[in-house]
């Protein structure tokens, strides 16, 4: 089992380009990091108090590499609607099956 952490980039609608540069980085760190089975990243939208947010969730080999501020220790929630970010995709399909 992996262990979690949160990213919210606020709201959904004005998070494409957070979306766009937080992919570009962590697609970089993971290739640094010669492309390890443990680090993956996933996103999707949730519903917030008055507008949807979308929410980035990276397991903690990421974190542990990608050291993002905001980032905050959670579960991965029910596995549905999820899309892949970055890392290693194939077991980011395998979860999110």
């Amino acid at each position: 089992m992996q262990n979690w952490v949160q990213v919210d980039l606020g709201d959904a609608m004005l998070a494409n380009e957070a979306l766009a540069a937080l992919k570009e980085k962590l697609t970089v760190l993971y290739q640094k990091e010669g492309c390890p089975d443990g680090m993956i990243a996933v996103y999707r939208h949730e519903s917030g108090e008055l507008h949807c947010r979308l929410l980035v969730y990276l397991t903690s080999a990421f974190q542990a590499v990608a050291a993002l501020e905001n980032a905050q220790a959670c579960g991965l929630p029910a596995v549905a609607d999820f899309g892949f970010l970055a890392g290693n995709e194939m077991g980011a399909r395998k979860l999110l099956s």
